[in-house]
């Protein structure tokens, strides 16, 4: 499953975190890649109900 505009399905993620308005995704080949998603909380919450670790630690607003 593809979010739209972000290159990775959902299935090759491990793990992601956000910070300063961008968010840096861990693939499981442990390649890091970041996207700068035009609704934040949507993508969160898609990588959330995706199974992919939130290591981040702090709530977006």
């Amino acid at each position: 499953m593809f979010y739209p505009g972000f290159t990775y399905p959902a299935h090759e993620l491990s793990a992601f975190s956000f910070s300063f308005e961008m968010f840096s995704v861990a693939l499981k080949t442990g390649e890091i890649v970041h996207f700068d998603a035009p609704e934040p909380k949507e993508f969160r919450l898609w990588l959330r109900e995706n199974g992919v670790r939130d290591i981040s630690g702090k709530p977006l607003d």
